[in-house]
């Protein structure tokens, strides 16, 4: 089941190291703004994915209505699997291009749900409990100065899913062990 699938354009800016003021880690401005346009563009798509119409009280009856239902519990609690292609107004390998991990990790902030020790929402999209939700991740960076952006698919995951990648995982470690 797909949590959030969608297109976020923009300049992709990566989560760096935080700075330390008056004894208080800090992100910089321009890291804390592509994670807000991240979470405000996979909070909407998320809500309007997991919210379908349905017919009350029974289909047919008189005096039925249309109202909403959620599809998924929101922020959902499961494991996930997470898919993103990066495309960068500079080119993948040049410096300043950011790191695929610190690109992950502003995305991954981005996608969990505001917590105890967050102080501005807007951050989170709350499509996710937890980034610590991520069991897989697909992500790769490219090229495109024309059209910088992000596609991203957030996914549930099946036990079956995990069970079967636990086998195949277990199975390598074995032949690099032997």
């Amino acid at each position: 089941m797909i949590i959030t699938e969608l297109w976020i354009p923009g300049r992709p800016v990566t989560k760096g190291s935080l700075t330390i003021v008056n004894g208080v880690p800090k992100d910089t401005p321009q890291s804390k703004a592509w994670r807000r346009i991240m979470a405000g563009a996979v909070r909407d798509d998320a809500r309007r994915r997991h919210v379908a119409y349905h017919r009350t009280p029974e289909f047919g009856e008189p005096g039925h209505t249309f109202g909403p239902v959620r599809r998924v519990k929101l922020p959902y609690a499961g494991s996930v699997a997470v898919s993103a292609a990066w495309f960068l107004p500079v080119p993948a390998m040049q410096h300043g291009a950011g790191d695929l991990d610190k690109l992950l990790r502003n995305h991954l902030d981005a996608l969990s749900a505001p917590g105890p020790r967050t102080e501005d929402a807007s951050l989170c999209a709350g499509a996710i409990v937890d980034d610590n939700q991520v069991q897989n991740v697909d992500s790769w960076k490219f090229f495109d100065a024309a059209e910088p952006g992000v596609a991203v698919q957030v996914r549930a995951l099946t036990q079956a899913e995990i069970d079967a990648a636990e086998v195949g995982a277990r199975r390598w470690r074995a032949t690099l062990t032997a």
